[in-house]
């Protein structure tokens, strides 16, 4: 009688080249997580050539599908088999089939298995052993006439979990060289190092940017930044055009603000405390060149058309030796020595914004600043906010070439006369001539705006024309 109640319920045989598959299936046992040496541990598998369980030798053990190989073409052989369980010791069970000269046969095909293959025998549990390998090697010599095809390929995945123990070790000896798109889930939070970083189209002929960056980010925070220390007297960023079209720029930049006229600037420069320009040509020159200011005009004050003429009022913030910024009004009587320039944009100051509204740096105090020392020790961000709050930021145009509102009050213009104020606001016009010795003349005086390019005539004293004018006042 039988130890352990678990049985054999079938088994399904089917011979093939060379081997002899069997899949068995038990049943009982009772094995549960009260119960667990109940429980199936395997099925050994006894076999022979004869129908006589006496004569049969164990071949291997299961708890489920068994390959018997190795055999010969058109080979008979006969199997019995009994359950193990997890008790200690092991209880067997009922043999299967009961008779000892009623095994079950099974009968390999007459096909011989092709010289030097590999099948399932081979591959189950405990064919592979550390000795049976322990002398061979890959070398290059027996990889050399080799290679991989993308249809090999196709169906492959690398995961995080296949390449979790490559370092950088591996890969110093080498060089990696692959068409990749990297993607934001794949660098977000981390950090690419490297001595240098090389970008090269492999033809030598990029046909898009090399390197673009698309970010939307918070206040005050820039896209790409670039900290370089040691004395090695070369710029941070240095860029050599080779081309030789029309378009060929050492540099191009572009601030295209999102809300209006926002006083954004394409390129700021600021000095190093020592001193220094906030930029410099080293070589050719400047153009094309219209010198511009910054300044301050009532919040509350109306809407002035560009082109008008404004005048200097107070001096609000003193930059440096430099750069001062005043306030500003349109100019509203003739011949004003206080015309500064001509309006060409008008913004909302942005407390925020370090730049928006201009700030004194902390090693120019000389007294003059009309500020608290709380306003002083946050930073000037009281200072800013109640700047915001009063004014609005301009930009005048003081020296280089440009255009004017002109009115008819002086008379016709010549290319060539000077502009000054008019009585009209924020308007000019033809400046008075000075006599000498009964000759009319032009001459620059304190109070010019500008030199006209163009002649012009009006139809009546107050007509206004923007007249194309080369600025004097700034």
């Amino acid at each position: 009688m039988a130890d352990s109640a678990i049985t054999i319920a079938s088994v399904v045989k089917s011979g093939g080249a060379g081997q002899i598959l069997l899949i068995v299936t038990t049943s009982g046992g009772g094995g549960n997580e009260c119960l667990p040496y109940m429980a199936l541990q395997k099925v050994e598998i006894y076999a022979s050539k004869t129908n006589n369980r006496a004569t049969a030798t164990k071949v291997g053990d299961t708890i489920g599908t068994f390959v018997h190989g190795n055999l010969g073409v058109s080979e008979t052989w006969y199997y019995w088999f009994r359950a193990i369980d997890n008790n200690s010791p092991p209880l067997v069970g009922e043999w299967y089939p009961f008779s000892p000269t009623d095994g079950v046969v099974a009968t390999t095909s007459n096909q011989v298995p092709p010289p030097n293959s590999v099948g399932t025998p081979q591959l189950q549990d405990g064919a592979a052993t550390a000795q049976k390998i322990a002398n061979l090697a890959v070398g290059s010599a027996h990889i050399q006439a080799l290679a991989v095809k993308t249809g090999n390929i196709d169906n492959l995945q690398v995961t995080d979990a296949k390449v979790v123990t490559m370092s950088a070790t591996k890969l110093t000896a080498g060089v990696v060289t692959a068409t990749l798109t990297i993607n934001t889930p794949l660098i977000n939070g981390g950090s690419i190092n490297g001595a240098r970083i090389r970008i090269q189209a492999t033809d030598g002929t990029l046909v898009e940017p090399g390197i673009i960056f698309n970010s939307t980010v918070a206040p005050n925070v820039s896209s790409v930044r670039i900290n370089q220390t040691g004395a090695n007297g070369e710029a941070a960023v240095y860029g050599t055009n080779l081309g030789t079209g029309p378009q060929s720029h050492g540099a191009r930049f572009n601030s295209v603000p999102i809300t209006g006229p926002a006083g954004g600037s394409a390129l700021l420069g600021l000095p190093p405390a020592s001193g220094g320009y906030a930029v410099f040509c080293e070589n050719g020159g400047v153009g094309p060149f219209t010198g511009s200011h910054p300044g301050f005009i009532d919040k509350n004050a109306p809407e002035i058309p560009l082109g008008s003429i404004l005048v200097d009022v107070d001096v609000i913030d003193r930059r440096g030796i430099d750069d001062t910024v005043t306030s500003l009004a349109v100019a509203s009587r003739a011949m004003d020595p206080a015309a500064i320039g001509v309006l060409t944009r008008r913004y909302a100051l942005q407390a925020d914004s370090v730049h928006s509204v201009c700030e004194r740096p902390p090693d120019y105090n000389y007294g003059l600043m009309s500020s608290t020392p709380q306003e002083r020790l946050q930073g000037g961000m009281l200072k800013r906010r109640r700047w915001a709050k009063k004014w609005d930021g301009v930009v005048i145009n003081g020296l280089g070439e440009g255009q004017v509102l002109v009115c008819g009050r002086g008379g016709d213009l010549k290319k060539g006369d000077l502009a000054c104020t008019s009585d009209l606001p924020g308007i000019g016009m033809r400046q008075p001539d000075f006599d000498l010795g009964g000759q009319p003349a032009q001459l620059v005086t304190h109070y010019t705006v500008a030199r006209i390019r163009e002649a012009v005539t009006f139809s009546d004293p107050d007509e206004v024309k923007l007249v194309a004018c080369i600025y004097l006042c700034g």
